[in-house]
């Protein structure tokens, strides 16, 4: 599992209006990544998740080998989605975020280990906070207040002139970030214009109709 689990959870995304919830990203990473086999500890250069010794300098450089953004990659897409349909996804570049720093740092079980297996022979189910029970718990600093649910498929432009860089994640630590394109603001802008356009015209025909 590694670009098939890319390509079909991107598929999913743009098909079905229920993976683009908070919710159905969970089910979506669980099934596609997680219950696929996507070696996240190797992946992710995990060594304290080998029963080998993790200072041994073989699995070092095996895992220096091994290593692969290619979650990260897919979470980057994602954005990319939510930058050309503001009002298509229940989630924004937040939670995208903290699933790319999760399998990193450690905190949680879900993206320990290299399969299910693995995660169950050491215990980490039992012993440790699944990262979606945080998720859900705190959702409310996840959702998207511009989310409006659609059945719609998404169409996206594949123009290189669509791409949007992804400064939350890439200059985060960084003390003055390159100002980039905020598309929600932006949305959010142009509704209040919208609506105020509208109370001039409702305005507007009800002198018409004195």
């Amino acid at each position: 599992c590694g670009w098939a689990c890319v390509v079909s959870s991107l598929a999913q995304l743009m098909l079905d209006p229920f993976y683009r919830t908070l919710g159905g990203l969970h089910m979506l990473i669980e099934k596609e990544w997680l219950h696929m086999g996507y070696r996240f500890s190797d992946r992710c250069a995990q060594l304290n998740s080998s029963p080998t010794d993790p200072a041994d300098p073989s699995r070092i450089v095996k895992t220096a080998t091994t290593a692969s953004p290619l979650f990260v990659l897919f979470l980057d897409c994602v954005f990319q989605l939510t930058q050309q349909f503001p009002r298509s996804f229940d989630f924004g570049s937040s939670l995208l975020v903290f699933l790319a720093d999760a399998p990193y740092h450690g905190l949680y079980c879900t993206f320990h280990g290299n399969n299910g297996l693995e995660r169950r022979a050491a215990g980490l189910l039992d012993a440790n906070i699944s990262v979606w029970s945080h998720i859900h718990l705190c959702s409310h600093r996840f959702h998207n207040p511009f989310y409006s649910a659609s059945r719609k498929a998404l169409q996206p432009s594949l123009s290189v002139l669509r791409l949007v860089f992804w400064s939350d994640y890439f200059l985060r630590h960084t003390s003055s970030p390159i100002q980039c394109t905020n598309t929600l603001e932006e949305c959010h802008q142009e509704l209040l214009f919208e609506h105020n356009e509208l109370r001039k015209l409702v305005r507007s025909l009800k002198g018409d109709a004195r």
